[in-house]
């Protein structure tokens, strides 16, 4: 597939492109075809450069979902000379996300939802809501991407996917993401579809729904 650049769209950085030919790999692997029925989860959707490619490649499906959920408030992981340069963009960035992914080939199969994602995320599982794909890539935080993590490997189905952005993400060299990450994995049956900086998991498609 070519590089995922959409001029109808209005994106101030990619923090994406790259990574999405790994998407499409592990799906091959799996033999997980791209016009399957899938609901997908995204934590973490600052301006929807990856809702947007979600819904372009992954949304074909007339039954297809995309739940996107974001505070679009910032955040303190950013650290101080990022908060600098985007600290005037925030009030503007759930428009932006709106606006790109109203623009996508599958926006109307996609929910955007303003809040806090232990917020939604228990409210999922009090719903007994399901997802075939999580996409974790919200707060940076240790303890926040861990409980993000393992709330959506609640709410993800037997043989579903599990994304980790920012792996190897490492301010002051303390890895807050990568060891998140690696403690879900001494706690849960993860198998690892692909590894580097964005980590694909796939829960076993034997294991209990409520495992």
């Amino acid at each position: 597939m070519p590089a995922y650049s959409f001029p109808e769209y209005s994106f101030s950085t990619d923090w994406f492109s790259a990574y999405a030919p790994s998407w499409l790999a592990a799906l091959d692997k799996l033999g997980i075809a791209l016009d399957a029925r899938r609901d997908v989860l995204e934590i973490g959707s600052f301006e929807g450069r990856s809702a947007c490619w979600i819904s372009d490649n992954l949304l074909s499906h007339p039954n297809s979902t995309l739940t996107c959920v974001d505070t679009f408030c910032g955040s303190e992981d950013y650290g101080t000379m990022f908060s600098a340069v985007f600290k005037y963009a925030f009030p503007q960035l759930e428009l932006r996300c709106r606006t790109n992914i109203a623009k996508s080939a599958n926006g109307r199969k996609v929910r955007l939802t303003v809040e806090d994602s232990e917020i939604f995320l228990v409210a999922a599982m009090c719903g007994k809501r399901k997802y075939d794909l999580c996409y974790v890539d919200g707060g940076h935080h240790e303890e926040v991407a861990y409980a993000d993590g393992r709330s959506c490997w609640e709410l993800l189905r037997p043989g579903g996917l599990l994304i980790f952005d920012d792996y190897f993400w490492a301010p002051h060299f303390n890895y807050p993401v990568k060891r998140a990450v690696d403690r879900l994995e001494r706690r849960l049956p993860m198998r690892l579809i692909s590894d580097g900086w964005q980590r694909i998991y796939q829960k076993p498609s034997d294991i209990a729904a409520a495992a």
